[in-house]
């Protein structure tokens, strides 16, 4: 019997066939590099600081001095998850006593921020982070997405070619590709943190799949398939030339939760 070289050696090394095949698998490798550099937008975690309610009885010197300092990098910023006792403080400013001068700010109770934080908009106008408040106790759930999405990765790979035996990998890509975007569009209507780390999971488990089975057709055709790598690359670089500006426009400026759920519209 002849081998799978001889019976396709009448294709050619370059010849149209192969061109039109690289630009299709090429074309469905581009939004894998937006899905994997996508978290490095969803988790960022922005300066933050404990909220303090509008409709507290406070005088704007204390206002300004609700949050103790604590030395990072050698110089004083606002604690991140404490402020000083609320109730105490209204009860100085209802007093006329001023921060500072008539109260020793260093020996007045603290507590955990109970009414949420304010986040800085600098650099983020929103991400998981903000959405949910995964900040102090719940710091570690950040990166735990990341994590996830790994896990998802990982089974991929353990399963897309056993499925690709089975049912021929021209199906299990467009199958996966489908996959990738469907689970990143419903990422967009998460209703919680457990929700998006599971459509997250599902989301590296179609990632991987399509470009393992992308990659092996390449292969099977004679393509040089570092190529198609290099279009994964490609992908993963426009994501972050693009990303500032699409996310904005899809999520809108003035939404706090719209600029994270753009940028899950930036990546399918």
């Amino acid at each position: 019997m002849r081998d799978y070289d001889e019976v396709t050696a009448f294709l050619g090394e370059w010849g149209p066939f192969q061109r039109l095949i690289f630009f299709l698998l090429s074309a469905s490798i581009i939004p894998n590099g937006f899905t994997g550099l996508s978290s490095v937008f969803l988790i960022a975690t922005p300066e933050h600081r404990c909220r303090v309610p509008d409709a507290a009885n406070l005088s704007s010197a204390w206002r300004n001095h609700t949050v103790p300092l604590r030395l990072r990098d050698g110089r004083e910023v606002p604690h991140s998850c404490r402020r000083y006792r609320l109730a105490t403080i209204a009860n100085f400013s209802a007093l006329g006593l001023e921060p500072g001068r008539d109260v020793d700010l260093g020996q007045l109770e603290q507590e955990s921020c109970l009414d949420g934080w304010e986040f800085s908009q600098d650099v983020y106008l929103s991400t998981i982070v903000t959405e949910w408040n995964l900040v102090c106790e719940d710091d570690w759930k950040a990166p735990l997405t990341i994590s996830l999405f790994f896990v998802g990765v990982l089974l991929g790979s353990f399963i897309s070619g056993q499925l690709s035996d089975r049912f021929g990998r021209k199906n299990v890509l467009f199958v996966t590709m489908g996959m990738q975007t469907g689970f990143s569009f419903l990422q967009i209507f998460s209703k919680n943190f457990e929700m998006f780390v599971v459509l997250f999971v599902l989301v590296g488990m179609g990632q991987i799949s399509n470009y393992v089975a992308a990659f092996v057709l390449g292969m099977a055709i004679r393509l040089e398939s570092v190529h198609i790598l290099c279009i994964w690359l490609h992908g993963a670089a426009t994501v972050c030339l693009l990303h500032p500006r699409l996310a904005d426009a899809a999520g809108g400026a003035d939404d706090a939760g719209g600029a994270m759920r753009g940028t899950l519209v930036v990546h399918p």
